[in-house]
């Protein structure tokens, strides 16, 4: 394929050996990393593994023809295990794990649909331009819901453990965070604080901003307009918003204050590297 690639953790010898990886690129950037949080998950999934991997970025607006012949929907992200291009998060994330089991990922099955609807909620309040359609309280009633289970079995959705529900939920709580700031001047409330102090924990800012993939990723499409907001893999389209300067003022700040906590947290710590 002739798109832009990035091999992780792959030296000369490794890179025949490295996953191959279609995920979507930014707006308006081709080589840089997307805003796509089912992309973000298994590319989370791929870190946590330290499983070696090549990227392929794809313009989601203007998809190379073979990548269309591996994927004829155009949906992201597909991964290629043994010279067959699979597509769907759920799929792929489960066929990582059988294939590279440790450490291992795998959530309990009785936590598998802990903050399932979440996304679903948020997506159909973003959209929505009818203050009393219920679509607020629709969120509200998953957050709680969210916030009633980290206070019982937290701070990750399995106990001390972080396992991948935690790296499928972690993006989708960021882009409801930003995007909801941002066109509706709605944040995450203080009163659900078990759900605030999830997304401030260091694990989960460390997979989200502490490493060379992710970096930007849950948020590079936002610098120039919110096209399209994921309701499963692939794309939902919401209408094109123009971005004001403010919102990259404030993600800037979000992303230097995580950085400065991880830091703190790691106080006499080895930072990691990839």
């Amino acid at each position: 394929p002739s798109s832009f690639s990035l091999c992780k953790f792959c030296s000369l010898t490794q890179t025949k050996m490295a996953l191959e990886i279609c995920v979507k690129a930014a707006a308006g950037a081709p080589e840089e990393l997307g805003d796509c949080p089912f992309c973000q998950r298994v590319l989370l999934t791929l870190e946590e593994k330290n499983v070696p991997y090549k990227l392929h970025l794809i313009d989601v607006g203007n998809k190379p023809q073979w990548f269309l012949e591996v994927s004829p929907e155009g949906k992201v992200p597909v991964v290629k295990f043994d010279e067959k291009w699979i597509p769907d998060s759920d799929v792929i994330t489960q066929l990582i794990e059988e294939k590279y089991p440790e450490p291992s990922l795998v959530t309990p099955l009785e936590l598998a649909s802990v903050g399932s609807k979440i996304f679903g909620s948020f997506v159909k309040f973003l959209k929505s331009k009818d203050p009393s359609d219920g679509s607020e309280q629709a969120l509200l009633d998953e957050l709680k819901a969210l916030e009633d289970h980290l206070k019982a079995h937290g701070p990750y959705v399995n106990g001390e453990k972080i396992t991948a529900i935690d790296l499928s939920l972690a993006p989708k709580l960021y882009h409801l965070e930003v995007a909801l700031g941002h066109f509706k001047n709605w944040t995450v409330p203080e009163d659900l604080p078990y759900v605030n102090s999830y997304m401030e924990r260091e694990k989960i800012l460390d997979i989200l901003v502490g490493n060379r993939s992710i970096g930007q990723l849950v948020f590079s499409d936002l610098s120039s307009s919110v096209g399209s907001i994921g309701s499963n893999d692939g794309v939902m389209p919401v209408g094109l918003i123009p971005i004001n300067q403010s919102i990259m003022e404030k993600l800037d700040l979000f992303l230097t204050g995580a950085q400065e906590r991880i830091e703190r947290a790691r106080t006499g710590k080895t930072k990691r590297h990839h």
